[in-house]
């Protein structure tokens, strides 16, 4: 492939980076996230995921620098538009740069299956480690913090399904941080979609189990 020189950045502000990843035939977490070059992180949570939704946090300057280092270590502008193998029930994960008005994008379908270099899976995980993306695929010790931020109602319905979302991942440590916040415990069982029996510490948060969930 012909090489395509990593542009200079002339406005940092005019840096958008985005990782998105699909859905699948499974389990496999969908979402997007943005991040701006003034450190502003925009996600939007789909299916298999803690939280769903729109929501906003932020992250350093240094971050954002490293993630436009990621994309740079791995030569991205020379890569190909899109690595597609010939599966029909696998994620789809696609990364983008915009630099001055100048975007990049690849797909990348099981790409390592058709050439596609490592480092494209590489970057997928920084972009992912870097954001703090796992505050809401997942949910940890960032998560309430991020919600009140934003000025989160945890007394709402929603935050009753965030809770049983993160019971079901089985972290317990989040669950606490949520019931503290003031999320209401649900009396019946959430429906996430996550197509498989509740697990003991769900039950404990839906049955509002304290001595559990302690």
């Amino acid at each position: 492939a012909k090489h395509v020189p990593f542009p200079q950045i002339h406005d940092w502000n005019s840096i958008r980076i985005v990782l998105s990843r699909t859905g699948c035939y499974g389990m496999c977490p969908s979402y997007s996230v943005e991040i701006l070059g003034d450190g502003t992180v925009l996600y939007d949570g789909g299916s298999f995921v803690a939280i769903t939704g729109s929501h906003r946090a932020s992250v350093s300057g240094d971050a954002v620098s490293a993630m436009v280092e990621a994309f740079r270590a791995a030569d991205y502008f020379s890569l190909k538009d899109k690595y597609r193998w010939g599966a029909t029930d696998l994620p789809t994960y696609t990364t983008s740069i915009s630099i001055d008005g100048r975007t990049k994008e690849v797909v990348d379908y099981a790409g390592q299956q058709v050439g596609m270099p490592e480092s494209v899976s590489k970057l997928e995980e920084t972009i992912d480690r870097l954001s703090g993306v796992e505050r809401w695929t997942k949910g940890n010790g960032e998560t309430v913090p991020a919600l009140t931020q934003e000025k989160f109602d945890f007394k709402s319905p929603k935050a009753s399904a965030i809770l049983a979302n993160v019971a079901r991942m089985g972290n317990a440590d989040v669950v606490r941080d949520l019931v503290a916040a003031g999320v209401i415990v649900s009396t019946e069982r959430v429906q996430a979609g996550f197509g498989r029996p509740a697990s003991a510490l769900e039950n404990a948060a839906l049955r509002g189990d304290f001595e559990m969930l302690r």
